[in-house]
């Protein structure tokens, strides 16, 4: 049988209180999926961040929010990373995931609701005038910092109420916070995409035919969203449910959960994947650098 490798409880445990993960494949399993997660995630990551930093086709407001994923991908790396550093060179750095998971999963959700607000607004031609202003990119650059400041300042505040309330009580502040940024964003992302498809059918039907941006940034955001909800969230869903029910082991197993917590490291391929398979620009750039190194 596998053993059963309980050192990541033994660095984490004084400061992780939530998302304590007990690894329960063979150490050398665990290390040869965090490599291959690791270096392809941060592979396509890094190559989002090149190929808007070199092509000025791509300095635009989408780009900055694939940015600001690219950010969060590499916060939810953090933990990989650290893993195959301590079992390659013997750096044994503690991590606090309870840091990692909030601020990586704030971070995202408000950045693609604000992404879906955008192309809402462009959707619109009532709001023609409103979507001019709202995409100039210094203002997209300062309306992420406020995001990734209020998602280190909500994580932040919730790991302080962690330290102060009993166990009991912690599964309470985590289903609240779940509450709070997993069903009514979502809620908020299902009306934005129905209300920005019913606007573009509207559009089509008097043009004859889609407007390709406003149609790619549709189709980024709603695969952005997808790719979210099937990676980040049945591990948040899963330890909820975990909390409030100890005794759910239908769901929450120690494998369930540690299956459910890769699919969490699997967001940082899925996010970049998405960009370059809906969004045309990303798409072409890559085509033309990689057609340019071949020749």
């Amino acid at each position: 049988m596998p053993r059963i490798q309980t050192d990541l409880i033994t660095t984490t445990i004084e400061s992780t209180k939530i998302n304590v993960i007990a690894i329960t494949f063979s150490e050398y399993t665990q290390d040869a999926v965090d490599l291959f997660l690791s270096i392809l995630g941060l592979s396509l990551n890094l190559s989002i961040v090149i190929l808007v930093a070199l092509n000025s086709c791509l300095r635009v407001s989408t780009s900055c929010y694939a940015i600001s994923l690219v950010g969060s991908n590499l916060v939810i790396l953090i933990e990989p990373t650290r893993r195959i550093l301590r079992s390659i060179f013997q750096l044994n750095l503690p991590v606090n995931l309870d840091y990692v998971f909030h601020v990586s999963f704030y971070s995202s959700v408000l950045t693609i609701v604000m992404f879906s607000i955008e192309n809402y607004i462009a959707a619109c031609d009532r709001h023609a005038s409103l979507y001019k202003s709202y995409v100039i990119v210094s203002k997209t650059l300062r309306k992420l910092i406020i995001v990734w400041s209020v998602s280190v300042l909500i994580t932040a505040m919730e790991l302080h109420l962690y330290e102060h309330f009993e166990k009991e009580d912690l599964h309470e502040i985590y289903a609240a916070s779940t509450i709070m940024f997993l069903v009514l964003p979502f809620f908020t992302l299902l009306l934005l995409h129905c209300a920005i498809f019913y606007e573009l059918l509207l559009l089509k039907s008097i043009e004859g035919k889609w407007r390709q941006r406003e149609f790619d940034n549709f189709r980024l955001s709603f695969g952005l969203t997808i790719a979210f909800l099937f990676t980040m969230v049945p591990y948040r869903i899963a330890k909820v449910v975990m909390a409030l029910n100890p005794k759910a082991t239908w769901c929450c197993s120690a494998k369930q959960m540690e299956i459910l917590y890769i699919l969490i490291k699997i967001f940082p391929i899925a996010c970049p994947a998405v960009c370059y398979s809906a969004y045309d620009k990303f798409r072409k750039v890559l085509e033309d650098t990689i057609r340019r190194r071949c020749h």
